[in-house]
């Protein structure tokens, strides 16, 4: 995901992925491979059934610049929800342009996103 025109910024409704999936309920961890060039695209949110979290409940409240990961592609957990068991549409929505998303990593566990050796995509099923 990436709005390339610069200078954009969205409180809501911003240009957003959504996906459709089914969750066995609890806490998850948001992952993103991400990379940003400054403080002026380094933010996105997340939500669950149409309901993002503000901004406040990621960590780093939002913003992820640090001059030690400008413009690498770095894994950055982004925050933890909580999904109810059953099928939901989990959507990342667009901030500030010019953020650049590869993957997305969701998990229960406290473990690191696999490295490309070892990332292997998730089962797809068409209704």
């Amino acid at each position: 995901m990436m709005v390339e025109e610069p200078n954009l910024y969205w409180e809501k409704d911003g240009p957003a992925l959504h996906f459709r999936g089914l969750f066995t309920g609890g806490k998850y961890y948001v992952w993103l491979l991400m990379r940003f060039d400054d403080p002026s695209n380094d933010a996105c949110m997340v939500g669950i059934d149409g309901t993002m979290q503000p901004r406040a409940e990621q960590y780093g409240r939002g913003g992820f610049f640090t001059y030690s990961s400008q413009f690498l592609w770095v894994w950055t957990l982004l925050s933890e929800v909580e999904i109810a068991a059953g099928e939901h549409v989990f959507s990342l929505a667009a901030v500030k342009s010019g953020l650049r998303i590869d993957r997305i990593y969701l998990t229960k566990g406290r473990e690191l996103p696999p490295d490309d050796a070892h990332f292997l995509p998730s089962p797809r099923h068409a209704k």
